[in-house]
């Protein structure tokens, strides 16, 4: 039929057929926010294994046809399928920013990326070109949500929860330190992001833009925890609150911001110390320069001790926690 002058004609009743498979197969996966691993695992199969082995049976049944036209008759078979696939990373790109959503965005970069040789081989220019331009959008609003991402992390409803009355941890500083554990994680992406698509005002200093971005936001979330302790009437309790939250982001980030923020957790222990102890051993202290009787002494001495455990025992109930 293809001698006779049919080619056309075979193509499209092949492709009227395997085009519709290759649509429901992929169209059954049900892409959502909350599945991105699923669209990431798809989209490899579907690259590597599904459309490689798609265009060998179409080679094998085409093998006598050498017609320029077989790969765009081969791009018009897949393209549903592919469209599918590209549309959900092309709208997830397109929701409000978030926090979460930027690690989301960084995976789907990732993958796009390594599948771009994939798709070289496999289609067209036009489907390929399409994913290239996907994947500088992730890449582009991967970085833009970067540079916002000490905003979105404070936006969270953690943040608008008040302190704890015992001084503890803030449920803020738990949500911000696990994102920034994140951010860590995902450095080496984060780095290759912000060089292969950098602001027209990128700095240009030896220290890489992510770390700068880092210490920008993590002397936001000092700021924003000296906020947050302000709501402590007792200078103590502020310091105390300070020191307790700051130890749980050294603990959280380990080597990271060790030295910077360990430094402010001694500091923060220190101002604890002189305004809670030695308030309370201030109360032992007699003076000196006041004579009085024996048994007045003895007397203001007993209730010195007596303020003295009570003070002692509220510090103490304070420390427990």
């Amino acid at each position: 039929m293809v001698d006779a002058g049919f080619e056309k004609v075979c193509f499209e009743v092949y492709n009227s057929y395997r085009k519709q498979w290759l649509e429901d197969l992929l169209g059954k996966t049900g892409f959502q926010d909350y599945v991105v691993g699923r669209w990431i695992k798809t989209s490899e199969v579907a690259l590597k294994v599904l459309f490689p082995s798609e265009r060998r049976l179409y080679n094998r049944i085409f093998s006598n046809s050498m017609s320029a036209l077989s790969d765009l008759y081969f791009s018009e078979l897949c393209h549903g399928a592919i469209t599918e696939l590209q549309n959900f990373a092309d709208s997830f790109a397109n929701r409000s920013p978030s926090a979460w959503r930027l690690f989301k965005i960084l995976d789907l970069f990732a993958t796009l990326s390594d599948l771009i040789p994939e798709f070289e081989l496999l289609f067209l220019d036009s489907l390929v070109n399409r994913a290239i331009k996907i994947k500088n959008r992730l890449g582009e609003i991967s970085r833009n949500n970067f540079m916002e991402f000490g905003n979105l992390i404070f936006l969270t409803p953690d943040a608008e929860f008040d302190c704890w009355a015992d001084g503890g941890v803030h449920p803020m500083t738990c949500a911000a330190t696990g994102y920034i554990v994140m951010a860590s994680w995902s450095r080496q992406n984060l780095e290759q992001i912000l060089q292969q698509y950098p602001l027209v005002d990128a700095d240009k200093a030896e220290t890489s833009l992510f770390y700068s971005q880092m210490v920008l936001i993590m002397e936001q979330f000092e700021s924003k925890l000296d906020a947050k302790s302000q709501i402590y009437e007792d200078p103590a309790f502020r310091y105390f609150f300070m020191m307790n939250n700051l130890g749980h982001v050294t603990y959280r980030l380990e080597t990271f911001w060790e030295y910077r923020f360990g430094k402010n957790v001694e500091h923060y222990f220190e101002l604890y110390y002189r305004n809670s102890l030695d308030k309370v051993i201030n109360v032992l202290k007699m003076d000196m320069n006041v004579s009085v009787a024996p048994n007045s002494e003895t007397d203001s001495m007993k209730d010195k001790l007596n303020v003295f455990n009570q003070k002692f025992s509220e510090m103490c109930g304070i420390q427990c926690f």
